[in-house]
């Protein structure tokens, strides 16, 4: 049973308006049936509410279009979306490791850390942080500057190193 922790996306047209309609990362769950993972989906979907955005997918269609039919996709928010890493990532493995990805694909390889945030950026070394004062709304020319710098400079490192900003 789906409750409203997880939204059922039936048309292509919803998923574009859910996969850019948030500033926090939303996944995707795409099952054409029952299966521990998408039993272990639906409980994270409910833990995690708060935190992320969730939505199903069963439209044998819209699967196809996704290339998934028992994984999870990773929507990174629209803002936060660049040339130097994927927008979308994909979990297949196995249910008990569903938590782990839902954490740590929030660590973008620059990410915005907060107060509320750090502890998800605690795993991730080597780690540089600078400071500046992020502002999406109100000077997103200048933040978006700043971020694609640092994007250039961390996608020169492999593996890649993980810069922040906050």
């Amino acid at each position: 049973m789906v409750g409203d922790h997880a939204k059922v996306i039936p048309t292509q047209e919803e998923l574009d308006k859910f996969t850019v309609s948030d500033p926090q990362y939303m996944f995707v769950g795409a099952f054409t049936e029952d299966s521990p993972l998408k039993t272990e989906f639906l409980k994270q979907a409910e833990d995690l509410r708060e935190f992320n955005r969730f939505a199903l997918v069963s439209d044998p269609a819209l699967l196809e279009k996704l290339g998934q039919t028992n994984g999870v996709i990773a929507f990174q928010p629209e803002f936060l979306r660049n040339k130097w890493e994927p927008a979308t990532k994909v979990f297949t493995g196995e249910p008990f490791d569903l938590y782990g990805f839902t954490q740590s694909v929030k660590v973008d390889l620059v990410g915005i850390i907060t107060r509320n945030n750090a502890k998800d950026y605690e795993i991730a070394r080597p780690l540089l942080i600078t400071t500046f004062d992020i502002d999406f709304e109100v000077n997103r020319k200048h933040t978006n500057y700043v971020r694609n710098r640092l994007l250039k400079l961390a996608a020169e490192y492999s593996p890649p190193r993980l810069l922040l900003h906050g």
